[in-house]
């Protein structure tokens, strides 16, 4: 049981300095769902707050990637039928395959009977930070709309599927970095099938939300679930035999006439004076800001037609509410504006135009700075002159397919800067059949490239080091003379970590010197000349007498004074470690490791189990 701890704990430590953090605190989830599973799951930072949970950032130690777990909320353990109302969030979200809703991968109890799900770590910002943080409303108008448009394809797929959400609103909607869009929470969803997830409804209310007030009442008809600004007015009496997709169109009507106004359907200074708007269909506001707020009429309208009282003059489903924004979209110049929206504006860091021969022919200031290029030397050569030579043929290919399919195509490459240097680029591109163009929009992902690349080295080098260690393991305490054990340990260490060369070496009888026991990767003629190395003399005098690690790089003053081409006969080792053998602070021997390259910080780190085992051997075989 304890090597499973320290299994645990290396991964979480690799995890957290891959993030940068050096003392995270984070927890184990003990779960009961499966053998193996009692600390799969390591706890992190709240991120967020949901109908009936804390949603917290989290770490899946066997599948080595983030997630987000959600535990149920404290305040509604002691509701009847709370946790199957928990978990038939994750039951119902599950019933919908669409990229824009959130994937569950599991749930279950853990060891304390806390009821937890698992799900895709989401990252980016809600809806309603977005709308909260639009300066100029009518010039982001194209980008809130693809936003909301992508909430209702979600919402529909959602319908196909025979669910309703019940409680939409901006910040239940989450934007990515990228642009992509989720509708999360799902605590407070129904079906319209007549199934036992639709019996809790009159024994459960939700919880207050986050950053939208959210109803907890009941009335005579039953529980009402949901946010007064954007109820639907049957939902806010609580007829909840009547609510079903079209309580969901209200609530996207409601949104898009926040994105359309400043403000949701219905405002008030506090809950209960929403909730009376709601409960009595009062829109006479909401409407009169419709018509004052100088959006396209198409979109007037369709919010009107969303915002209906009579749920039955309402669109059917969020599926009719997607057929008439992309009948807008479509439509002449509009159509034009999303599709600028679709390659530019969401991706703002740079943007460029090309010709379908490749030749620059425009771009934006943000290409200019990332890339520290002047507009001149761009727009005088054409865009695969800027290509890594690398990225080329992949290049090729992707404008190729766009050629063939007159399909937006995204794709990542490395593009020359002022220096010399590259950067790495998120492409996402378009053809205009009219105008024989193209055009690329593109974000600076090198950073994110950068911490990819990272957490698989790091990766890598556990799985190395977990490697060795096992080695070890078998060779100490197989039979045999201690120097051949010992030198099968070397020669493993060279084979598993790949590195130049290891050492071997133990303290003398009389405490003065030290002998070569095992080595790998190295000419040894100087060292079987030499098997009385002086203590403090050279870095393995030097670790014997401080009994301290020690890591020199070439370069540095401490690498002058070791010599190390003369006395290992390799000119190509720059970097070494080394680590005093101590049983009870008491010196048996030391271990060396030299390498062509600079050793990472986790190999340097990771060594103190294989140093304890070395000392042991050598101390055990002292004895015998």
């Amino acid at each position: 049981m304890s090597k499973k701890k320290d299994s645990s704990s290396s991964d979480i430590t690799a995890f957290h300095f891959a993030q940068g953090e050096t003392d995270p605190g984070w927890l184990p989830l003990d779960t009961k769902s499966g053998e193996g599973l009692e600390q799969r799951y390591y706890i992190g930072h709240e991120i967020g707050r949901g109908g009936m949970g804390v949603v917290y950032e989290s770490w899946d130690l066997h599948l080595q990637r983030s997630v987000a777990i959600k535990l149920m909320d404290k305040s509604q353990r002691g509701h009847s039928g709370g946790v199957q109302r928990f978990f038939r969030e994750a039951r119902i979200a599950s019933r919908i395959d669409h990229p824009g809703i959130v994937p569950i991968y599991e749930f279950g109890l853990t060891s304390k009977h806390e009821a937890f799900i698992v799900m895709q770590l989401l990252t980016g910002r809600t809806f309603r930070q977005v709308l909260s943080g639009m300066a100029d409303r009518e010039n982001t108008l194209p980008s809130l709309l693809s936003i909301f448009h992508d909430v209702c394809r979600a919402i529909a797929s959602a319908h196909d599927a025979g669910v309703i959400h019940r409680d939409l609103k901006p910040s239940n909607i989450m934007v990515s970095p990228f642009g992509v869009v989720t509708v999360m929470d799902w605590g407070v969803a129904k079906t319209t099938e007549n199934d036992e997830d639709n019996h809790e409804d009159i024994t459960v209310p939700v919880t207050r939300a986050a950053d939208d007030t959210a109803l907890k009442t009941q009335t005579m008809a039953g529980t009402i679930f949901g946010t007064p600004s954007y109820l639907a007015p049957e939902q806010a009496r609580g007829e909840l035999g009547k609510v079903d997709c079209r309580a969901d169109v209200f609530g996207l009507g409601s949104i898009l006439c926040e994105v359309l106004t400043g403000f949701p359907t219905f405002v008030g200074s506090h809950g209960d004076a929403r909730w009376q708007c709601a409960r009595n269909g009062d829109t006479a506001d909401a409407l009169r800001r419709l018509d004052g707020c100088g959006a396209p009429a198409n979109l007037i309208v369709l919010a009107k037609q969303c915002l209906a009282v009579h749920r039955e003059d309402r669109p059917a489903n969020a599926r009719a509410v997607v057929d008439a924004l992309s009948s807008y979209f479509e439509s002449g110049r509009r159509k034009a504006e999303y599709d600028l929206l679709q390659f530019f504006d969401l991706s703002v860091d740079l943007f460029c135009v090309t010709t379908t021969d490749g030749s620059l022919k425009r771009t934006n200031d943000n290409f200019l700075q990332h890339t520290g290029l002047k507009k001149e030397s761009l727009t005088s050569k054409k865009f695969m002159d800027f290509v890594h030579p690398d990225d080329e043929v992949q290049t090729y290919a992707k404008l190729e397919q766009l050629r063939l399919s007159h399909v937006s195509h995204v794709f990542v490459n490395r593009f020359m800067c002022a220096s010399g240097g590259y950067i790495w680029l998120e492409w996402n591109i378009r053809e205009s059949l009219d105008e024989r163009e193209i055009y690329a929009a593109g974000r600076n992902v090198s950073d994110r490239i950068v911490a990819i690349e990272l957490r698989k080295s790091i990766e890598q080098e556990r799985g190395k080091l977990a490697a060795f260690g096992a080695a070890i393991g078998l060779f100490l305490t197989s039979h045999g003379a201690l120097q051949e054990r010992l030198q099968s340990v070397v020669e493993e260490g060279v084979s598993q970590l790949d590195v130049v060369a290891m050492e071997v070496w133990q303290l003398s009888d009389d405490e003065a010197g030290l002998k070569l026991l095992a080595s790998e990767g190295v000419t040894t003629v100087g060292h079987l000349t030499c098997n009385d190395m002086p203590v403090g003399e050279g870095i393995i005098g030097k670790i014997a007498q401080c009994r301290q690690p020690l890591h020199v790089e070439k370069g540095s003053a401490d690498w002058e004074k070791i010599n190390m081409t003369k006395r290992l006969n390799r000119s190509d080792i720059v970097s070494v470690v080394g680590y005093p053998l101590l049983i009870a602070d008491q010196l048996v021997g030391v271990l060396t490791i030299y390498d062509d390259s600079p050793m990472s910080e986790l190999l340097v780190t990771a060594m103190s189990g294989t140093v304890a085992s070395l000392a042991l051997a050598i101390k055990a075989g002292e004895i015998e």
